[in-house]
């Protein structure tokens, strides 16, 4: 037999993920994920806008140590002591100048060229945007 006696409410099931969570967990959750995808885009933007500046400061880099490397190298050899790195930047100015007077009259040359066709190129941008405009 059954009992008429009134018992305890049934309360419908609720299934899913999430079932008795804090309500806005959703959305909280949400919120995150969205925060931090705005946050990630943002930070490759700006590396995109300052890659130039990072690479510049990368070569910086790799140049100290070349620097700092050659030193050491001559630094070890007993004649040359302490002066290393004056003796390694007088050296590579010495190429960096022996590499300009070789290719001088080449640069030069092409520098008279540029100036030559450069201020046609520049009407010729000129009306090339005009006619798109």
């Amino acid at each position: 037999m059954r009992s008429t006696e009134p018992g305890p409410p049934v309360r419908a099931a609720v299934a899913g993920p999430g079932a008795g969570a804090a309500p806005g967990g959703f959305t909280r959750r949400v919120l995150s994920v969205v925060g931090l995808a705005t946050l990630a885009v943002g930070t490759l933007f700006l590396a995109w806008q300052v890659a130039e500046i990072l690479l510049l400061a990368f070569a910086g880099v790799l140049l100290a140590v070349l620097l700092r490397s050659l030193a050491d190298w001559v630094a070890e050899h007993p004649p040359l002591g302490g002066p290393a790195l004056l003796l390694v930047l007088v050296l590579l100015a010495a190429v960096v100048a022996g590499g300009v007077w070789f290719l001088g009259a080449r640069i030069a040359g092409e520098i008279d060229q540029l100036q030559q066709l450069l201020p046609q190129a520049l009407r010729d941008l000129g009306q090339t945007v005009r006619q798109y405009a």
